[in-house]
């Protein structure tokens, strides 16, 4: 193996480690509670990268376009360009505020679709502590980013949380591809291994 090949498979090793490492210092288990809770903060709607340049234009302090035109971008791999919209909708949101929620909530699908895990994590965390509940989308959102940190244990566990939060979403494999139709490939794939790993767990039907 060239020794190029090497450092590069040492650094991704160590991301790996570290990502392990952090889920496993400051990530709960799930609460007993149902995470039904709504959450104005993940209502935006999707538009093209064309559409919501032309309403920034119009609206340069519109949060939740730019945290979506950020997400948009670093999807299509234009990191700095995605940052600064995120860097923007994250100084004009509040603090405390659902803005701020929004651009938590929407950062931490924009890390994980990069693959940047803590980050996501960390971000999703931070919007559930603003919003004080158990908002809908916190089970089957760690258990995707936990699950691809490596975590599975913790993982599942978040996941038998969404199927008794919301059975009919996440409760079998047709489902769960629906549920999860419109996701980029890294997230779906790994929610559907997830639910793999659950169902693997659960008794066996008499």
């Amino acid at each position: 193996m060239a020794t190029g090949r090497k450092i590069a498979l040492a650094l991704a090793l160590l991301l790996m480690n570290a990502a392990a490492a952090y889920a496993a210092n400051v990530v709960a288990l799930p609460a007993a509670a149902l995470y039904r809770d709504a959450d104005v903060a993940t209502s935006a709607s999707a538009s093209s990268e064309t559409a919501l340049d032309a309403l920034i234009a119009q609206e340069p302090d519109n949060i939740a376009a730019l945290a979506q035109r950020g997400r948009l971008r670093m999807r299509e791999g234009r990191m700095e360009d995605g940052q600064s919209d995120f860097d923007a909708a994250i100084a004009l949101a509040d603090a405390d505020s659902s803005d701020a929620r929004l651009v938590l909530w929407t950062y931490g699908w924009a890390q994980l679709e990069a693959g940047n895990l803590p980050d996501a994590l960390h971000n999703w965390q931070e919007a559930e502590r603003l919003h004080g509940g158990h908002p809908f989308w916190v089970s089957y959102s760690f258990a995707t980013v936990l699950w691809l940190m490596d975590e599975q244990e913790l993982a599942v566990a978040y996941y038998d949380a969404a199927v008794r939060s919301y059975p009919k979403q996440w409760g079998n494999a047709d489902a769960v591809a629906r549920t999860s139709l419109d996701w980029q490939p890294l997230p779906r794939a790994a929610i559907a291994d997830v639910f793999a790993a659950w169902q693997s767990q659960q008794p066996a039907s008499p």
